[in-house]
Protein backbone atom coordinates (compact mmCIF):
# COMPACT_ATOMS: atom_id res chain seq x y z
CA UNK A 1 0.00 0.00 0.00
CA UNK A 2 1.14 3.44 -1.12
CA UNK A 3 -0.14 6.46 1.03
CA UNK A 4 -0.16 9.30 -0.55
CA UNK A 5 0.23 12.64 1.84
CA UNK A 6 -0.45 15.45 -0.96
CA UNK A 7 2.38 14.44 -3.40
CA UNK A 8 3.79 14.10 -6.66
CA UNK A 9 5.55 10.26 -7.59
CA UNK A 10 6.09 7.81 -9.83
CA UNK A 11 5.67 3.88 -9.62
CA UNK A 12 7.27 1.55 -11.49
CA UNK A 13 7.06 -2.38 -11.43
CA UNK A 14 9.62 -4.30 -12.31
CA UNK A 15 9.99 -8.08 -12.48
CA UNK A 16 11.22 -8.49 -8.56
CA UNK A 17 10.73 -4.96 -7.14
CA UNK A 18 8.65 -1.58 -7.78
CA UNK A 19 10.47 1.25 -7.47
CA UNK A 20 8.70 4.37 -6.63
CA UNK A 21 10.30 8.04 -7.09
CA UNK A 22 9.41 11.13 -4.96
CA UNK A 23 9.31 14.16 -6.78
CA UNK A 24 7.11 16.27 -4.31
CA UNK A 25 5.70 15.47 -1.01
CA UNK A 26 5.81 12.57 1.16
CA UNK A 27 4.10 8.74 1.16
CA UNK A 28 3.77 6.41 3.44
CA UNK A 29 4.91 2.66 2.30
CA UNK A 30 3.84 -0.45 4.27
CA UNK A 31 1.92 -3.80 3.98
CA UNK A 32 -1.75 -3.10 4.34
CA UNK A 33 -3.12 -5.04 7.62
CA UNK A 34 -6.84 -5.65 8.33
CA UNK A 35 -8.23 -5.20 11.28
CA UNK A 36 -11.45 -6.47 11.85
CA UNK A 37 -13.51 -4.83 14.26
CA UNK A 38 -17.52 -5.72 15.06
CA UNK A 39 -19.52 -3.92 12.10
CA UNK A 40 -16.24 -2.19 10.75
CA UNK A 41 -12.95 -2.97 9.12
CA UNK A 42 -10.28 -0.88 9.74
CA UNK A 43 -7.01 -0.56 7.66
CA UNK A 44 -3.62 -0.45 9.96
CA UNK A 45 -0.23 0.45 8.68
CA UNK A 46 2.16 -1.31 10.40
CA UNK A 47 4.93 0.51 12.37
CA UNK A 48 7.83 -1.25 9.38
CA UNK A 49 5.90 1.08 7.20
CA UNK A 50 8.82 3.25 5.28
CA UNK A 51 8.35 6.92 4.55
CA UNK A 52 9.59 8.20 1.36
CA UNK A 53 10.10 12.65 0.77
CA UNK A 54 10.81 14.72 -1.85
CA UNK A 55 13.45 13.64 -3.87
CA UNK A 56 13.94 9.92 -2.51
CA UNK A 57 13.31 6.67 -4.32
CA UNK A 58 12.30 3.86 -2.17
CA UNK A 59 12.86 0.18 -3.92
CA UNK A 60 10.84 -2.54 -2.56
CA UNK A 61 11.29 -5.89 -3.09
CA UNK A 62 13.64 -8.76 -1.49
CA UNK A 63 15.15 -6.34 0.61
CA UNK A 64 13.50 -2.44 1.75
CA UNK A 65 15.38 0.60 1.13
CA UNK A 66 15.10 4.16 0.60
CA UNK A 67 17.38 6.35 -0.87
CA UNK A 68 18.17 10.38 -1.83
CA UNK A 69 18.37 10.73 -5.85
CA UNK A 70 19.75 12.99 -7.49
CA UNK A 71 17.48 15.68 -9.62
CA UNK A 72 19.53 14.00 -13.12
CA UNK A 73 18.19 10.66 -12.34
CA UNK A 74 14.68 11.57 -11.26
CA UNK A 75 14.63 13.50 -14.47
CA UNK A 76 15.70 10.42 -16.29
CA UNK A 77 13.95 8.32 -14.42
CA UNK A 78 10.54 10.38 -15.40
CA UNK A 79 11.64 11.03 -18.76
CA UNK A 80 8.75 9.34 -20.04
CA UNK A 81 6.26 11.64 -19.40
CA UNK A 82 7.76 13.82 -21.88
CA UNK A 83 7.29 10.99 -24.31
CA UNK A 84 11.32 10.14 -23.86
CA UNK A 85 12.90 7.28 -22.70
CA UNK A 86 16.80 8.32 -21.80
CA UNK A 87 19.69 5.68 -21.34
CA UNK A 88 23.01 6.97 -20.13
CA UNK A 89 25.61 3.96 -20.04
CA UNK A 90 23.32 1.10 -20.00
CA UNK A 91 23.79 -2.62 -20.55
CA UNK A 92 21.37 -2.95 -24.28
CA UNK A 93 19.44 -5.66 -22.90
CA UNK A 94 18.12 -3.54 -19.81
CA UNK A 95 17.65 -0.65 -22.60
CA UNK A 96 15.90 -3.11 -24.36
CA UNK A 97 13.55 -4.16 -21.79
CA UNK A 98 12.78 -0.86 -20.95
CA UNK A 99 11.53 -0.12 -24.70
CA UNK A 100 9.79 -3.50 -24.50
CA UNK A 101 7.46 -1.80 -21.70
CA UNK A 102 6.09 0.66 -24.54
CA UNK A 103 5.58 -1.67 -27.09
CA UNK A 104 3.93 -4.98 -28.36
CA UNK A 105 7.46 -6.27 -29.48
CA UNK A 106 9.70 -8.24 -27.86
CA UNK A 107 13.29 -8.27 -28.09
CA UNK A 108 15.53 -11.04 -27.54
CA UNK A 109 19.31 -10.52 -27.68
CA UNK A 110 20.97 -14.08 -28.34
CA UNK A 111 24.85 -12.88 -28.14
CA UNK A 112 25.62 -12.35 -24.40
CA UNK A 113 28.23 -10.28 -25.58
CA UNK A 114 26.09 -7.99 -27.22
CA UNK A 115 23.90 -7.84 -24.58
CA UNK A 116 26.63 -6.16 -22.05
CA UNK A 117 27.26 -3.21 -24.70
CA UNK A 118 26.69 0.02 -23.31
CA UNK A 119 24.50 2.57 -25.03
CA UNK A 120 23.19 5.93 -24.61
CA UNK A 121 20.92 7.97 -25.95
CA UNK A 122 17.27 9.62 -26.32
CA UNK A 123 14.43 7.44 -28.19
CA UNK A 124 11.32 9.35 -28.14
CA UNK A 125 8.17 7.23 -27.12
CA UNK A 126 6.03 7.80 -30.23
CA UNK A 127 8.14 6.02 -32.19
CA UNK A 128 7.34 2.93 -30.32
CA UNK A 129 3.60 2.73 -31.31
CA UNK A 130 2.90 -0.02 -32.98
Amino acid sequence: MIQDVGTAFSVRLKASEIELIMTEGKVIIGQLNKKQEVNETTLVIPSSSLAVSKDEMASLGIANTVSVINKKLIKKNLSWRQGNLVFNDEALDEAMAEVSRYTSVTFEIADEDLKKIKITGRLKLLMLKT
